[in-house]
C-alpha cells in the first residue's frame, strides 16, 4: 500500500516561522527524494503543512522518525507532527 504523510507544525506562521518552515520543508526533500514523492514546490509555498507522498506501508514509521529527527534540528520538536493523509 502506498500512502501519504502530513507533516505539519502547531506554530503560528509568522514570517520567521514561514522561513524555518520552508527551510526544514528543503531538508526533508534532500533526505526523502529518492524514497517519496515530495514536491518542492508546494514546500516552497508551504507555510505550516506539506504532503510526502508515495510512502510505502512498511517505510511510513522510519519516514515518520525521520522527519520528526529533521524537525528537531530546525527547532520544530515540541510542535511538528507526522500523521496520515
Amino acid at each position: 500500500m502506498v500512502a501519504a504523510l502530513r507533516v505539519q507544525i502547531a506554530d503560528e506562521p509568522s514570517d520567521t516561522i514561514v522561513h524555518r518552515f520552508r527551510n526544514f520543508g528543503e531538508d526533508v526533500y534532500r533526505a526523502l527524494k529518492d524514497r517519496c514523492a515530495i514536491d518542492i514546490e508546494e514546500i516552497d509555498r508551504s507555510t505550516t503543512s506539506f504532503l510526502v507522498r508515495e510512502v510505502h506501508a512498511r517505510e511510513a514509521q522510519s519516514i515518520s522518525r525521520q522527519v520528526l529527527t529533521i524537525a528537531q534540528r530546525h527547532g520544530f520538536g515540541a510542535t511538528a507532527t507526522v500523521a496520515p493523509e
